[in-house]
């Protein structure tokens, strides 16, 4: 009975754990559900679904055949994970509104989701996905197929991989991450390849983690486009593009490091630089500021944010701003860019935020940008954006005997002194070109332009708008260079150019040619008590003379000198080609009684080949007799007042 009992005990155990068994393998096998009916694969769930619907897993599933997806319904992975060892994870096909969401796919194969046999409007939306080369691939048999790919991590070597022509790819936010360790361009995050004719992506909002290419590419740049807007960086501080492709780099000092001659690097976040950067002499690229901030704030003293050896273009709007705040310095600059190549600066603002103070009371002297010509040839050209400083916008500093510091200044705003430093008379040439710009001192500086030690330097200026003057340290070496612009001070009129003269008007000073009434000055009339006559003179400026006749050709120069005509016996008299002088003094002697009374009037002419100017300058003389010299004056013999009565 003890046996018997002891056996029925053991079948019932065996039953009731068979039992339990059966119902758990059944469990594992329901995958998915449509419509709250469940089925054992994935794969009959997108059977059954009809258009529209939804098959929603229920569990991790790992697959070794490729899921097909054949028809317009959504694939809700309700946070589980698909496994797959196929070349291809997932295969839409032949579909028009499919819909994966809410999955991660962890392919071990070549793509994770491949779009293909006229498949549009597909969506993938909250998708984690990686494959071992393209985790979402368009191709060719899906010609101006639409995708949207919206706050999904995807992970590949072609992130997004294009081979449909006319193909319309959106992705907005997310993150993709170009998982490729090698220096080929055949990789990036999004790709068109020869076959994407006409074919659009935009990326908008994106994370991009680039570990070894690029954030886009393309095996031809006529393929169609790639646009990546508002991005967020991770690893991305700065890109190289290509037009058809674009490297992405983690910092501003990889990119230059990479960066090859032409190459244009575009900043695409606010970067906090770590430590000031060199820019070496095989260099000569762009940096597209991109409407971004490149900041550096320094304690180290006598240290530059930018060194310039190479040839360095800034363009784009955005800053470029430094601030050092050591103070222990003596006698040593801090400048924002160092220049000891050429620097070229077409937009853009250029800042040194370091206290001005220093320079005054500690010597430590902040330029926004100083060019030095010690070891090489220094050129700096700005052809617009914003200098600014506490101290000097910018100093070009001829160090050297041997090489030439060049400043050339098309445009801009430049708000501190432009320095010319020449630090003795054995330097080096420097040249200064100004044609147009916006130039304004602080601190202790007066001048907007200042020129010291000017015995090697050459200058030209032809435009701009100062707010005080150019100033020059030795006008005896440099002169004659002022041809234009709008000052708000006088300046020694030693620099304006040949032929110029300086203008007060309304908006300041303004150097203009010189006109024959500048060149020529009437200086009045005398009546000579020991000649019977009247004398009259003009001054007349050489310089500026002399200039006049360089444009105008050979000028003869003559003077009328006559009285007013009031009958036959009026005066009349020309005093022809007279000699170049300062001063021009002619008289009418011998005068006779009738001639009282007479208005006379003196006229200086110029004789330019057959026609006579006349610089008319003077208002006339009355010749008139009262008691003070009437005794004194005669004419003929004629008491002047007993001929007048």
């Amino acid at each position: 009975m003890k046996k018997l009992l002891v056996l029925m005990l053991t079948v019932v155990m065996l039953f009731a754990f068979g039992t339990v068994a059966v119902f758990a393998s059944e469990a594992e096998e329901k995958a998915a559900t449509v419509n709250g009916t469940e089925y054992t694969t994935i794969a009959e769930a997108i059977t059954a679904a009809q258009a529209g619907e939804t098959v929603t897993l229920l569990r991790d599933v790992t697959l070794s055949e490729i899921l097909v997806i054949n028809k317009s319904i959504i694939l809700d992975g309700n946070g589980k994970t698909l496994t797959s060892s196929a070349g291809r994870a997932i295969n839409v096909t032949g579909a028009n509104g499919v819909t994966i969401k809410n999955l991660t796919i962890e392919a071990s194969g070549e793509r994770a989701i491949n779009i293909i046999q006229n498949s549009t409007n597909v969506t993938i939306d909250n998708v984690t996905a990686a494959a071992g080369n393209y985790t979402v691939n368009v191709t060719t048999t899906a010609p101006s197929a639409i995708v949207t790919i919206s706050n999904s991590t995807l992970t590949g070597l072609n992130v997004v991989n294009i081979a449909s022509p006319n193909a319309q790819i959106t992705v907005n936010g997310g993150t993709l991450v170009c998982n490729d360790q090698s220096e080929s361009e055949a990789y990036a995050a999004l790709a068109l390849n020869n076959d994407a004719t006409g074919a659009a992506i935009t990326a908008t909002g994106v994370t991009f983690d680039i570990k070894g290419d690029s954030a886009k590419a393309g095996n031809s740049a006529e393929n169609g486009s790639i646009t990546i807007d508002n991005t967020e960086q991770g690893k991305n501080a700065a890109i190289i593009d290509y037009g058809d492709s674009a490297y992405s780099f983690a910092t501003l000092e990889e990119a230059i490091e990479y960066a090859k001659a032409g190459n244009v690097i575009k900043i695409i976040d606010n970067i906090v630089l770590e430590a000031g950067i060199v820019i070496g002499a095989d260099k000569n690229i762009t940096i597209d500021l991109n409407g971004k901030t490149i900041s550096y704030v320094s304690n180290a003293v006598g240290e530059d944010m930018i060194t310039n050896n190479g040839t360095l273009t800034i363009t784009g709007e955005g800053t470029i701003t430094y601030n050092n705040t050591d103070t222990t310095g003596s006698n040593v600059t801090i400048s924002t860019i160092s220049n000891c190549g050429t620097l070229i600066i077409n937009s853009g603002r250029i800042v040194n935020e370091s206290s001005a103070d220093k320079a005054w009371s500690k010597g430590i002297y902040s330029f926004t940008i100083d060019s030095l010509s010690g070891s090489r040839d220094s050129t700096v050209i700005i052809n617009g954006g914003e200098i600014v400083t506490n101290y000097r916008s910018l100093r070009a500093f001829c160090n050297s005997t041997t090489y030439k510091n060049t400043v050339e200044i098309n445009g801009g705003t430049f708000v501190g002194q432009v320095w010319m430093q020449s630090p003795n008379a054995n330097a080096n040439l420097i040249s200064l070109t100004i044609t147009d710009g916006s130039f304004a001192p602080n601190s202790g500086d007066g001048s907007s332009v200042y020129i010291t030690t000017s015995t090697k330097t050459e200058a030209s200026v032809t435009g701009g708008t100062y707010a005080t003057r150019i100033g020059v340290d030795n006008t005896a070496n440099l002169s004659g260079f002022v041809s234009g612009g709008t000052f708000g001070k006088e300046f020694d009129e030693a620099i304006l150019a040949e032929g110029y003269v300086l203008e007060s008007t309304e908006n300041g000073y303004v150097p203009e040619k010189a006109t024959l009434e500048d060149i020529i000055t009437f200086k009045g009339y005398s009546i000579s008590m020991t000649s019977d006559g009247v004398t009259a003179g003009y001054t007349v400026d050489t310089v500026l003379f002399e200039a006049y006749c360089k444009e105008n050709g050979e000028i003869n120069l003559g003077v009328v000198f006559a009285a007013t005509k009031i009958d036959a016996n009026a005066i009349y008299k020309s005093f022809e080609g007279l000699a170049l002088t300062t001063n021009y003094n002619v008289s009418l002697k011998d005068m006779k009684a009738e001639h009282l009374d007479l208005t006379f009037v003196m006229a200086l002419y110029l004789e330019i080949g057959a026609e006579k100017k006349f610089v008319t300058a003077s208002e006339g003389v009355t010749v008139l007799v009262d008691a003070a010299n009437v005794e004194a004056i005669t004419y003929n013999g004629v008491k002047a007042k007993e001929e007048n009565k």
